[in-house]
């Protein structure tokens, strides 16, 4: 049985969807595809996500970011879903979707997992966010059902810049990518949910109660090695700081479900910190399992209207929050 660091990544700056590459990328990618941004680009998203359109869905919150899932039943607020170890965002705070600003008006801890509800107001004009409502799963991942990932992660770029290797960087005896901070663009990756995580016994969920005392259903990745020759062409995304509280996608019948939020991540007891290497693996909190828990405060279930613009902010720096077997206070 591997043993496991489980490494909590809470967001401390703010998403900016951009229409060209950046010098970083987000949820780190392998090879040549997370190189220096190019899995940020809308471009490269729309080739691999075909129809996906949740893109300005993906919002910025103080010290974290979450997913705009649509209108309340009242229709005169909307919600945020985010992970609930991001604590920044305060009652009256403002949020800003799609340009705009809103006020947070409550927030609503769903169960004991590792979720929480905003509820915001409506903007300066009057307006709730002119945006897709989010499809919830109700249908629990499978083993190998491939997901989409979101995040801020960032990658220190290795040197060798030979697109049939991983361009992953030595650290302490380990091939590793190194965790850069928090970028200000959200990028992507793709992956398949895992069955042999130890704890999950080959099932694709499981409940457990992770270092923060979070207990919930959640499901499971790992950082798999394409392959010499296969890292221009393979999306295997992997979390690391800065890409808690962001979600991940499963497509179903044509449509893209929200399906988890990013919770941990987890590395080799012996891996250097603050790294990502093939094998580890990232945790998120089920949303079929809570399904009807979200949609009591809206109709998050409806099929989504097109949408064609990005979500452009501004942010600051990332912080880490470690955990080891057992809970070690915030630094």
């Amino acid at each position: 049985m591997n043993k496991y660091k489980i490494i909590l990544t809470p967001f401390w700056s703010i998403p900016m969807w951009l229409a060209s590459s950046l010098n970083s990328s987000a949820v780190i990618v392998a090879g040549s595809n997370g190189a220096n941004g190019t899995n940020s680009s809308p471009e490269q998203l729309r080739q691999i996500a075909s129809g996906f359109n949740y893109e300005n869905n993906v919002i910025a919150i103080e010290g974290g970011a979450g997913v705009y899932l649509g209108p309340g039943t009242k229709g005169d607020t909307g919600y945020v879903l985010t992970a609930d170890h991001l604590k920044e965002l305060t009652i009256g705070s403002s949020i800003t979707i799609a340009g705009e600003n809103h006020k947070v008006i409550s927030r609503s801890q769903i169960n004991t997992s590792d979720l929480s509800l905003y509820e915001i107001g409506k903007s300066r004009v009057g307006k709730l966010p002119d945006l897709p409502t989010v499809t919830i799963a109700s249908t629990h991942p499978s083993i190998n059902d491939q997901i989409l990932m979101t995040g801020r992660g960032t990658r220190v770029q290795g040197t060798d810049n030979n697109s049939r290797t991983s361009d992953m960087i030595n650290k302490g005896g380990y091939d590793v990518y190194e965790w850069g901070p928090a970028s200000k663009t959200i990028s992507f990756g793709l992956n398949n949910v895992a069955g042999d995580i130890p704890w999950a016994m080959g099932n694709a969920t499981a409940e457990w109660t992770n270092s923060l005392g979070y207990k919930g259903s959640e499901f499971y990745i790992r950082f798999d090695d394409p392959g010499a020759g296969n890292y221009t062409t393979s999306w295997e995304g992997m979390a690391s700081r800065g890409d808690s509280g962001a979600p991940v996608f499963i497509k179903r019948n044509g449509i893209w479900e929200l399906s988890g939020i990013t919770s941990v991540a987890l590395s080799n007891g012996n891996q250097p910190k603050d790294t990502s290497g093939f094998k580890n693996a990232a945790s998120f909190s089920n949303l079929a399992e809570y399904h009807s828990d979200i949609s009591k405060y809206g109709n998050f279930t409806l099929v989504p209207e097109p949408s064609t613009t990005f979500l452009v902010a501004t942010g600051a720096t990332a912080a880490l929050i470690r955990r080891k077997r057992k809970q070690i206070p915030p630094k």
